[in-house]
């Protein structure tokens, strides 16, 4: 369990696929987006971040499937104050270890997967170095023919007063209103497939109309759902469609006569 609040917000976030997967959608751009599949998202096994500099950086893995084809989704997370001047390059060292460990695990593949890179930077100054990758190369600016032998990737900067204050992606703007909202979508989402299995466990393959009153409840409607799914009666009183079933009176008792003093015989 990481000490640094930022990381363990980028942990809590990222390492669940749950809530990676919300929080991506709000971060890519929409067209590509809209390319990938994120009911395949999976977190992938390894680190690819020098160990010197662990204190200062995290990274997560997941492979999906983008435009119907196995791809890579790197999301890595930059929890230090001042701007690495060289975190281009190794950002592009990261990516050619992970080619080169998908590579050692399918030696028969004749093409690599397409990586795409998510860089999340926290710093007071903003970004101030290179934003992209033939920027740090040494090339003089008339003999650009050059370039076409040079990685072009890049990120551009996007400013905030969250935990986050800097949020790059490759070649895209992003905005971190957008993240944020991933998060709490994450959480609601979460919240409302915990509940669906309950519901089903319970009553039985849900309705259209239940399933769509859950997909725009909020977490605190659903919160109160999950309170009520242990004594509501029928589906429709957990999902508060009708009023609780009113307790049936307790029976009473029959009173029991008083004895009769018996007279005596003389």
């Amino acid at each position: 369990m990481t000490d640094n609040p930022h990381d363990a917000l980028f942990q809590y976030v990222f390492s669940n696929p749950e809530h990676a997967g919300p929080a991506l959608r709000t971060m890519l751009p929409p067209a590509l987006a809209r390319k990938v599949d994120f009911a395949t998202l999976t977190l992938s096994p390894g680190h690819f971040v020098d160990p010197e500099l662990d204190a200062h950086r995290s990274d997560l893995l997941f492979s999906a499937r983008i435009a119907n084809r196995d791809a890579f989704i790197y999301v890595l997370w930059e929890h230090q104050s001042y701007v690495d001047a060289w975190l281009l390059l190794r950002l592009l060292e990261y990516m050619v270890q992970i080619w080169q460990s998908y590579r050692d695990e399918h030696p028969r593949s004749k093409k690599l997967p397409v990586i795409v890179p998510v860089v999340l930077h926290h710093s007071k100054t903003g970004w101030r170095a290179a934003r992209r990758f033939e920027e740090i190369v040494d090339v003089d600016a008339a003999a650009s023919e050059v370039l076409a032998y040079v990685p072009r990737f890049g990120v551009r900067k996007v400013g905030g007063d969250s935990v986050f204050d800097q949020i790059f992606y490759a070649g895209e703007r992003l905005e971190l209103k957008g993240f944020e909202r991933g998060i709490e979508q994450s959480k609601r989402e979460g919240r409302r497939d915990v509940l669906v299995r309950q519901l089903a466990l319970r009553f039985g393959e849900l309705p259209a109309s239940a399933l769509e009153t859950l997909d725009v409840a909020s977490i605190e409607a659903l919160d109160r759902m999950t309170d009520r799914i242990l004594t509501a009666a029928t589906l429709a009183e957990v999902l508060g469609t009708e009023p609780p079933a009113a307790p049936k009176p307790a029976r009473k008792a029959p009173a029991r006569r008083a004895s009769q003093p018996r007279s005596r015989k003389r």
